[in-house]
């Protein structure tokens, strides 16, 4: 009754989105390629080479290196029996966990399965540890839990213990050891020199251009962050009248062309703005010659 009930909510809303040319999400997974439009819709044949690969990538590696850091395993120099050995075992204690834990009810198994599935049919050239962050947590108890239950069945069955505390699930914390050492040590990194630069531009936008601007850029979200201003991306279009049609739709004011080593930045903006350089007036740069992030004004 409750998935019923959550179909007939979401199934209007789906459809108007449907008629109004899709929502972002339903683009980005049933595009051949997102930043390229023209490459046209994925068929029954890309959808099942797009699972396989996410199959093998999150299953033989996303899930065991998120379990157990240390592992560190990767596509290309861990061994691929090795991965799927760990995979499947780490998958088999979290499908354990969930059948003996209370805590995971329909609701909660329902989320953690939907989005799994979500994620098979994701497009591979996306691939990122980022989307599982909304289940890690199950998968971790699940995990740990699944551990504990089989641990505790074999004490009840082989030394009649029947309440083994979980305090021995501590020792998993020196496996984290590395990985936070590591993590710690990013963090105090600088920015890499292009998204440094980046936000430099933003920081300068931030006190030099009049309340209300709206500036695109290839990175709008981190850009508002440290600018304040409106921020919108441009059309992943090679076509510059489609591109500028996207700027003039959203009243953009500003333009930033970045060095952040996107390819839609050269072969979309870049193409427009050398098209039409009547309507792009430079303003500030950033950056040594050899890669200036811009700031144009747009007529």
């Amino acid at each position: 009754g409750l998935f019923v009930g959550f179909v007939l909510g979401v199934l209007p809303w789906q459809l108007r989105s449907f008629s109004m040319g899709g929502s972002n999400q339903f683009n980005v997974m049933f595009r051949k390629n997102y930043y390229r439009p023209e490459s046209g819709t994925v068929d029954f044949s890309d959808m099942v080479d797009r699972v396989v690969a996410n199959v093998d990538r999150i299953f033989s590696i996303e899930i065991p290196n998120i379990l157990v850091p240390i592992l560190e395993l990767d596509g290309e120099s861990s061994s691929a029996l090795l991965c799927w050995l760990l995979g499947i075992i780490a998958i088999a204690t979290i499908i354990y966990g969930g059948i003996k834990s209370r805590a995971v009810g329909i609701i909660a198994g329902s989320y953690l399965l939907f989005t799994i599935l979500i994620l098979l049919v994701w497009p591979d050239y996306f691939a990122s540890y980022r989307y599982l962050v909304p289940v890690l947590p199950m998968l971790v108890l699940l995990f740990f839990y699944g551990i504990h239950a089989f641990i505790q069945g074999v004490l009840q069955k082989q030394l009649t213990i029947r309440d083994a505390k979980p305090y021995y699930l501590l020792l998993f914390v020196f496996l984290l050891f590395p990985s936070l050492k590591n993590l710690n040590a990013t963090a105090k990194q600088n920015y890499p020199i292009h998204w440094a630069e980046f936000f430099s531009m933003a920081r300068w936008s931030k006190n030099n251009v009049a309340k209300g601007s709206v500036i695109c850029s290839r990175k709008p979200n981190l850009f508002y962050l440290y600018s304040g201003h409106e921020s919108v991306n441009y059309r992943y279009s090679e076509d510059p009248d489609h591109l500028l049609e996207g700027l003039d739709g959203h009243g953009v004011d500003y333009v930033v062309y970045d060095q952040l080593g996107f390819s839609t930045t050269p072969r979309c903006l870049g193409k427009a703005i050398k098209t039409y350089p009547q309507r792009f007036d430079m303003v500030q740069y950033v950056g040594p010659e050899q890669r200036r992030t811009y700031f144009f004004s747009y007529k």
